[in-house]
């Protein structure tokens, strides 16, 4: 029975080694520096397209590292694109990550919690009521950044040179116009294997595996 005991325990201790590899593993794929690592391979094989893409996810999850804005900008400017995107320039709401952001805002909601206990456990009701108020005007403000940071789900870039956005969803239809390599386009909807983008107010077609969203579909 001990030594059953002690094989189960051991399994289980693999079992988790192994959970623990596999969780470091994916974090370390998807970490800013593998994607900045990953746009420098795209340049090298003269990809910009790519390049910006992962540059793109790069500050999604460093969006203060003033590093990454400027390989990006650098990027965007080899392919003679303006250094910055209007439709996904940062705001003051992507100081932070998301996630972060998440973090502020329960921060705030447990110091309101906190003081409303205290309240009514009348300790001191003035002050703790000017505690909660301040909490939860944190955890809204958290909140509304939360959601501001994180970027529009149908936002893609361009990853080929030469495609040409048409007036429907097949390559024999009229040209509209053609969204350079590396520019950022918004996907309205998709139909088979085509997708209607929106740029700089001109939607086309164009094939679904031309763009890719900046926010991995997975």
């Amino acid at each position: 029975m001990h030594a059953r005991r002690i094989s189960l325990s051991k399994a289980t201790f693999l079992v988790s080694l192994a959970a623990i590899s596999c969780l470091g593993s994916a974090q370390a794929q998807s970490s800013p520096q593998a994607f900045v690592a990953r746009a420098n391979e795209e340049l090298v094989e003269r990809h910009p397209g790519r390049a910006i893409l992962n540059l793109e996810r790069a500050r999604l999850l460093s969006p203060s590292s003033g590093l990454i804005a400027d390989d990006l900008a650098q990027a965007r400017l080899a392919t003679n694109l303006p250094p910055t995107e209007p439709q996904v320039a940062g705001t003051s709401s992507q100081l932070l990550r998301t996630g972060q952001w998440g973090q502020v805002a329960l921060a705030g909601l447990g110091l309101a919690a906190g003081a409303l206990v205290a309240v009514v456990g009348k300790l001191g009701r003035r002050p703790f009521l000017l505690i909660a108020l301040l909490g939860g005007l944190v955890a809204t403000a958290g909140l509304r950044a939360a959601i501001r940071a994180e970027p529009p789900p149908n936002l893609a870039v361009v990853v080929v040179p030469g495609l040409v956005a048409r007036v429907a969803p097949s390559t024999a239809a009229h040209a509209l116009f053609a969204p350079q390599e590396g520019s950022v386009v918004s996907v309205v909807r998709s139909r088979a294997h085509f997708v209607l983008i929106s740029s700089e107010g001109r939607c086309g077609w164009v094939p679904a595996a031309d763009v890719e969203t900046i926010l991995p579909a997975t």
